[in-house]
């Protein structure tokens, strides 16, 4: 504007945006590629510096910043990409994500919804004072920003993911071809916050001689979603999968010890990993062979042993 007063305005804007794209993902057929509306991320920053005499400065700022990525399986979009969730599906209807060892099926299984809208301001007052026992710089200052998250949405597996053991394609005759294990994350996926922060400080770098500098201020910092307490927790602590068991009358036994976590971890390791390998390597394929070979695996044996012997210790002990 003039000598003492400068302002500047700026204004960027994502240069590569994916609009109405299908991303197909590695080993991944068609069906099961990501559809993804990006718009592209925006910022707004503008500041005003005035020199108010040959002592004081005052600088004002005012940023702006707008956020929109939807992405997930195209289940979710209507038939001009508008982002529609899951709008009354049930994430079981919308199909699961099938994982082969050389390839992946079903549909998309994770999603992003990002509506941020952030607004930032701040102003700061410099005074520079000599005399007062050495030269003083002062400065304070005021913020303020609000952070909209309108919403904010990330679930990774929210519709379940079947893992297969081989490529072959299903079939009910073929055991070979049965999933042999099925993941599901549950709880809440979109969150929509508004946040208001409040600051500011006063601050004096104080430089007493060339050897001696001291930097002296105070602080004070509001943010309103914070809880009041310093322990404060939401909620009564209860995941959706725990209201479910509790719904069945399922209690819940947690591996609370370094011991129990090991027992666990070996028991999954069995079922889930070493079995399978064992009944590959006795080419077995079909429902009678694997019954006849549990009769002599050694195994299986040894899992029948540790079965019998906790209830034993249960009997015995409780």
């Amino acid at each position: 504007m003039n000598g003492n007063n400068q302002i500047s305005f700026r204004w960027t804007r994502e240069a590569i945006i994916t609009e109405r794209d299908s991303i197909e993902g590695d080993l991944a057929v068609i069906e099961a590629a990501r559809h993804e509306n990006d718009s592209g991320d925006q910022v707004f920053s503008a500041s005003w510096t005035s020199v108010v005499n040959n002592r004081m400065t005052n600088e004002l700022k005012f940023g702006h910043v707008r956020e929109n990525l939807l992405q997930g399986p195209g289940q979710l979009f209507d038939d001009n990409w508008n982002f529609i969730g899951f709008a009354g599906i049930d994430p079981f209807d919308v199909g699961s994500r099938n994982s082969h060892p050389d390839y992946n099926a079903g549909v998309w299984n994770s999603y992003a919804q990002d509506l941020i809208r952030d607004i930032t301001f701040d102003d700061t007052v410099t005074w520079v004072k000599n005399g007062w026992g050495g030269d003083h710089t002062f400065k304070a200052g005021v913020a303020y920003s609000r952070n909209g998250a309108l919403p904010q949405g990330t679930a990774t597996n929210f519709t379940g993911l079947f893992t297969f053991p081989t490529d072959a394609p299903f079939n009910a005759a073929d055991p070979r071809t049965y999933p042999f294990r099925f993941g599901i994350s549950m709880g809440q996926y979109d969150f929509t916050q508004i946040d208001h922060r409040y600051s500011g400080y006063v601050q004096d770098k104080w430089q007493v001689n060339d050897r001696l500098t001291l930097n002296l201020g105070v602080r004070y910092d509001y943010q309103n979603l914070t809880e009041n307490t310093k322990d404060a927790i939401g909620g009564d602590g209860i995941t959706q999968f725990g209201r479910a068991l509790a719904t069945l009358n399922i209690d819940i036994l947690c591996a609370n010890t370094p011991q129990a976590k090991g027992r666990v971890e070996r028991a999954f390791g069995t079922l889930q990993d070493r079995l399978v390998k064992e009944l590959r390597l006795a080419e077995i394929s079909t429902m009678e062979a694997a019954n006849a070979w549990e009769l002599r695996s050694p195994l299986i044996l040894s899992l029948r042993i540790q079965c019998i012997s906790l209830a034993w210790l249960k009997q015995k002990y409780t």
